[in-house]
């Protein structure tokens, strides 16, 4: 989860605007994805997949769409933002554990959560306390 954050003050150091930090860490999160999806394939369900990814396809395109129109300090603050709700997402996780076995995802959830997903994994490579709330 602090990946980003910290690659963002290390480039910043640097000289270095956020849009590179994310753009340099990109190709690693990808290769790191490749050896999840080998751990995991075949472990998802097929049906929270086609609730959450069209929206996660909407999401994506958005994030990349504002992703220019901020400043350096704007996309900072969005992704110490992020960030943040991530540190409380994992105080808060236990109840969300509590829950996980009693939400599934339906079109009614799964398009915005999808569409926070693909924006949050835009800004901040990190989707996943999205994707674990729906």
């Amino acid at each position: 989860m602090l990946t980003t954050p910290i690659c963002i003050v290390a480039f910043g150091a640097h000289g270095k605007g956020p849009a590179f930090a994310l753009g340099v860490i990109l190709p690693l999160l990808c290769a790191g994805d490749l050896f999840a999806l080998y751990h995991y394939w075949g472990k998802w369900e097929r049906s929270s997949l086609k609730v959450l990814l069209p929206g996660v396809v909407v999401g994506v395109a958005v994030g990349a769409m504002l992703i220019d129109r901020f400043t350096p300090q704007q996309l900072n603050f969005c992704i110490g933002v992020i960030a943040i709700a991530f540190v409380v997402f994992q105080v808060a996780r236990k109840k969300f554990d509590v829950l996980a076995g009693r939400l599934h995802p339906t079109a009614t959830t799964g398009l915005p959560f999808g569409v926070a997903a693909g924006v949050t994994s835009t800004f901040a490579h990190g989707a996943g306390p999205v994707v674990s709330i729906s």
